[in-house]
């Protein structure tokens, strides 16, 4: 088993970044610009490790660049590091990144006939820039208008030749480890980090945090029985593991129960008056469950989530449809977890609500209920497609991909076609154990391979990378991925008459 070796906080980062930074005032700034300044009450600041020869200690480096997996919580970072030094924060997805854009973009935000003094002020450590969303700017504006980016912010950073990091870069690791090269080429050497998983006390207070945002915090008034079921529930996690419980040094335990998603998940399953009960039904259901793999572990979750939401709907219905669905013996039916997922993946690509079987004297009644506390699901939010978290968004889909009808998953397969789509490894993660059948490799419409790929190199990290090998059986193709997290993995993908396996265009480069 893999272990995590001690980091640096994020306190000792501060600590080594400028002082008395000045705050220009904005004058009409470009939508994505903007100081900050209060903590997000939901922030835990994570540890940080230093890449080799590019920690601030070893170098005079005058960018910060911070790196880390997808759906990690790099833009919540850059929050808090731009409240904590009083940096502007630049949301690059705003923008279209190329050449000339540091001084263009510091006009825009503050006045042009103010962008010399700022950029003294930068020159003088007295200015920090805080730049998040590289890769959403990439993907709006291509690799050349990256590196047309970089070699911009490189040169006037050593024109002027700040003595400790005046701008700060926040990136997934590819786009990271490109954007540390090229400027490494222009003598402009970073300061790279990367920010860790929680460890134990970080996830407890993650947990605390998500569920202070609730309108009652039952962990506060009944604090040890919460306290037992949390618990419980991450002895759970290591069973599944199988780590010994409490050892949080391992990689893999970190690399779930500290991953902020998953976090957000067992929050929301964590949500409950009753924590005795709880507790019972944690032990109740998972020991029923028996054996599992730790992502089939996290669907059970989900599935208890989708479960608890079918009740509270049959709770609620008004009692003259109640007491039809009874009469007609489907009241047991609706809603189902089924059900659930087909509604969310119509209500995230804007189609129509999916037909349910019942009496049609009964069916309007059931969906104006439906509509009501549809909006209020749990796995429901304003972003990632329209769900709350990737978690929860990644679960639905990986469920429809595998399970879903033919029209389903076509178009959930045209919603990860799109380029604006960010994926995450979770994804990758459900959809390899949800196909996984008893005995054998797992199997692929080949159509899914894209998807595959696209998610699997979410949860690259600096320095590491996946590699894929593709072999030809009859009317299959034998895929043999290598990945530093996942490991050696086969998968068979299916392959219909006359068509081709379809490859993402970065791999298509690598094996032309």
């Amino acid at each position: 088993m893999a272990r995590l070796r001690a980091v640096p906080s994020f306190e000792d980062l501060i600590a080594q970044l400028p002082e008395g930074i000045s705050q220009h005032p904005l004058a009409g700034p470009p939508p994505g610009i903007s100081y900050v300044d209060q903590d997000d009450p939901r922030w835990v600041a994570p540890s940080l490790d230093p890449l080799p020869r590019r920690s601030i200690e070893d170098a005079t480096a005058q960018v910060l660049l911070v790196s880390a997996p997808a759906a990690v919580g790099k833009s919540m970072f850059a929050r808090a590091l731009a409240n904590r030094t009083g940096g502007v924060l630049w949301d690059l997805a705003a923008f279209q990144i190329g050449s000339s854009f540091l001084a263009g973009t510091i006009g825009a935000a503050h006045g042009f006939n103010e962008t010399g003094e700022i950029i003294s002020a930068i020159g003088r450590g007295e200015f920090f820039i805080v730049m998040d969303a590289l890769d959403e700017a990439v993907v709006k504006a291509g690799a050349a208008n990256l590196e047309a980016f970089v070699q911009d912010l490189g040169k006037v950073l050593s024109d002027i030749a700040p003595r400790k990091p005046v701008v700060a870069l926040l990136a997934r690791a590819e786009t990271a480890e490109i954007t540390d090269l090229l400027l490494d080429e222009m003598g402009c050497i970073p300061a790279h980090y990367k920010i860790e998983y929680f460890d134990r006390d970080q996830a407890e207070e993650f947990l605390d945090r998500r569920l202070d945002q609730r309108e009652q915090p039952y962990h506060r008034i009944h604090r040890e029985p919460y306290e037992r079921a949390r618990d419980l529930l991450f002895s759970k996690v290591f069973a599944a593991l199988g780590l010994d419980e409490g050892d949080w040094s391992e990689l893999e335990a970190r690399g779930f129960l500290g991953y902020a998603p998953v976090l957000e998940a067992l929050a929301e399953y964590l949500d409950q008056p009753n924590y005795v009960a709880l507790s019972n039904e944690i032990e109740e259901y998972f020991s029923a469950a028996g054996d599992q793999n730790i992502w089939r572990f996290l669907a059970s979750v989900l599935e208890g989530v989708l479960d608890r939401e079918q009740g509270k709907l049959r709770d609620n219905l008004p009692t003259s449809v109640r007491t039809g669905l009874e009469q007609a013996g489907v009241l047991n039916d609706v809603y189902s977890p089924g059900e659930q997922r087909r509604r969310l993946v119509a209500r995230a690509l804007d189609q129509p609500q999916p037909e349910v079987s019942m009496p049609a004297g009964l069916r309007q009644e059931y969906e104006e209920a439906v509509r009501q506390i549809l909006g209020e699901h749990p796995f429901v939010g304003a972003q990632q497609q329209r769900f709350a978290n990737v978690v929860f968004r990644d679960y639905v889909l990986a469920r429809t991909l595998t399970e879903g009808a033919d029209l389903e998953q076509q178009a959930v397969r045209a919603l990860v076609a799109n380029p604006e789509f960010r994926p995450s490894p979770v994804l990758a993660r459900f959809m390899l154990e949800l196909a996984c059948p008893a005995e054998g490799s797992p199997v692929f419409a080949a159509a899914d391979f894209p998807v595959l790929y696209e998610s699997m190199r979410a949860e690259d990290t600096a320095g590491e990378s996946i590699g894929v090998s593709v072999s030809e059986l009859d009317r299959e193709l034998l895929v043999q991925v290598v990945s530093p997290t996942t490991g050696h993995l086969d998968l068979i993908m299916k392959v219909d008459e006359g068509a081709a396996l379809e490859v993402p265009r970065r791999l298509a480069r690598i094996l032309q």
